[in-house]
């Protein structure tokens, strides 16, 4: 996990700087941190580990696993108007999953 916190701390950090150094110029910088979504590689993954998409889906709170269009609504909502004074926050999209312990604890699904 060092080499995935390392990697998702510098997309944060790296976005938080990009707000503060370039929102004087209008420009707005924010992340989306979804969870893993439901794709056929996602599918093929957890049907040869054994592993079932409902065990994802009882872990999620909203109960379903994030689809792509999910993703696709929140960065819509990110460039549009609406979001124009929303810089340098990063957005999970992933049903709840996070909240429920400040990470995604992908071992309690995927093991």
């Amino acid at each position: 996990m060092a080499a995935y916190n390392a990697a998702k701390g510098g997309v944060i950090n790296l976005t938080r700087s990009l707000a503060v150094d370039y929102g004087p110029a209008g420009v707005r910088a924010n992340v989306v941190a979804p969870v893993p979504v439901r794709t056929p590689a996602l599918e093929n993954l957890l049907a040869r580990e054994g592993r079932l998409l409902g065990q994802w889906e009882a872990g999620t709170p909203l109960g379903h696993i994030t689809e792509p269009d999910d993703i696709a609504a929140a960065i819509a909502f990110l460039i549009s108007d609406e979001a124009r004074h929303i810089n340098g926050v990063v957005l999970p999209v992933d049903g709840g999953f996070t909240a429920k312990t400040g990470e995604p604890d992908l071992t309690a699904v995927l093991l």
